[in-house]
C-alpha cells in the first residue's frame, strides 16, 4: 500500500494498485470517522470506504464500504483489528496502517466487486456500490460472535439496470 502524507498531522491519502484478470485497479481509500461516542467510548476505527478507479481513468467505477469488527482500541491482540495500534506504529509511521488481516479483506472484497461489477455489466446492469461486512461481528457489529454465526458477505448492494 502506499501512503501519502496530505495535511501534517491531519489527513493522508492512501492508495493501492490492484491487478485483477489482468486489468489494473487503483483503489483510493477513506478511513470513516469514529464520531464523539464511539471515540469516547475508546473504539478503534472500523469502518473504510474505498474509491475504486480503472487505472487511468479519473471517474470511479464504483465505491465500497467496507466494515471490520468494532473492537476496543485495547484490544491490540485481535488479529481482526482494522488498523495497527498507535503504539505499534506510530513511532515509525506517522499515518494509520492496515493490519495484514484488514489488507487481505480489503483486496479479497476489491476482488470481488471488480468481478461482479463485470457479470453485472455483462447482464445489463450496473453495479456501482456494495456495502460488506468482514470478520467475526455480533449484531451491532462489535467484534464477537454473533449467536446464530458470524455475518460476513455483502449486506447491501446498489445495482441500477442500464
Amino acid at each position: 500500500m502506499k501512503y501519502e502524507t496530505l495535511m501534517k498531522f491531519d489527513k493522508h491519502l492512501i492508495t493501492e494498485e490492484y491487478v485483477i484478470d489482468e486489468k489494473e485497479y487503483r483503489a483510493e481509500f477513506s478511513i470513516s470517522s469514529l464520531g464523539f461516542c464511539t471515540g469516547m467510548a475508546g473504539f478503534s476505527e472500523y469502518g473504510l470506504s474505498i474509491a475504486l478507479y480503472r487505472k487511468e481513468s479519473k471517474v470511479p467505477i464504483g465505491y465500497l464500504g467496507i466494515r471490520f469488527p468494532m473492537l476496543q482500541r485495547s484490544d491490540v491482540t485481535n488479529e481482526e483489528q482494522m488498523l495497527m495500534p498507535c503504539s505499534i506504529h506510530w513511532s515509525e509511521h506517522p499515518v494509520p496502517t492496515f493490519t495484514p488481516f484488514a489488507e487481505r479483506e480489503i483486496e479479497r472484497v476489491v476482488t470481488e466487486f471488480v468481478r461482479s461489477e463485470t457479470a453485472f455489466g455483462r447482464l445489463g446492469f450496473l453495479l456501482n456500490k456494495i456495502n460488506v461486512s468482514v470478520g467475526t461481528q455480533d449484531s451491532q457489529g462489535r467484534g464477537r460472535e454473533f449467536p446464530r454465526g458470524p455475518v460476513n458477505g455483502v449486506s447491501s448492494i446498489s445495482s441500477m439496470k442500464e
